[in-house]
């Protein structure tokens, strides 16, 4: 476990793999970084698999809404994903 928690900032990613595979991901993530909750949750990389993709971004918003995450994002998303994403009409935006 982290001692002092406020001297560093926690990043992690989990696959888009669809929901429950992400909250199962994201939960086992804090439990090996000793945390419990990270500052900044990433879908790992895009899934051309669009309900899966939702999926995994609902659970991200979902680890944020039971702060769990301060803050969620993508990464290795072209402009095709984010689009892909913002189809979705997810009430929360990526923070990077």
């Amino acid at each position: 476990a982290v001692s002092n928690r406020s001297s560093i900032f926690v990043t992690t990613k989990v696959p888009s793999e669809g929901f429950q595979s992400a909250s199962d991901q994201a939960a086992a993530n804090r439990k090996q970084l000793g945390v419990d909750s990270v500052d900044l949750l990433l879908v790992h990389f895009p899934s051309s698999n669009l309900d899966r993709l939702y999926g995994t971004w609902e659970a991200l918003v979902n680890e944020a809404k039971t702060k769990h995450a301060t803050a969620i994002g993508v990464s290795n998303f072209a402009l095709a994903d984010l689009k892909n994403l913002e189809r979705m009409n997810s009430p929360v935006r990526p923070a990077v």
